[in-house]
């Protein structure tokens, strides 16, 4: 978190985070680099949203992949 943008949130100015876009089907999705707040990039510009995004894919060249949680160990 940015402190110096937190004071910016405050007042409804949130900044997204450039290096963690993620893109799903539809959308790009990003957090707010002062609260951490969800964003999501609409026709209008960047906006905060409370929705998550659900199966993003991370975008750019410093983008490192997802990878799935790791399976429990077999019973037996």
């Amino acid at each position: 978190m940015n402190i110096l943008q937190l004071a910016q949130c405050a007042v409804g100015k949130h900044k997204r985070d450039r290096k963690n876009v993620r893109r799903d089907e539809f959308d790009y999705h990003s957090k707010c680099v002062g609260c951490g707040k969800p964003m999501i990039r609409g026709a209008t510009g960047w906006h905060v949203t409370e929705k998550e995004p659900v199966g993003a894919k991370p975008t750019g060249k410093n983008s490192k992949p997802v990878s799935p949680p790791p399976s429990p160990p077999p019973a037996g």
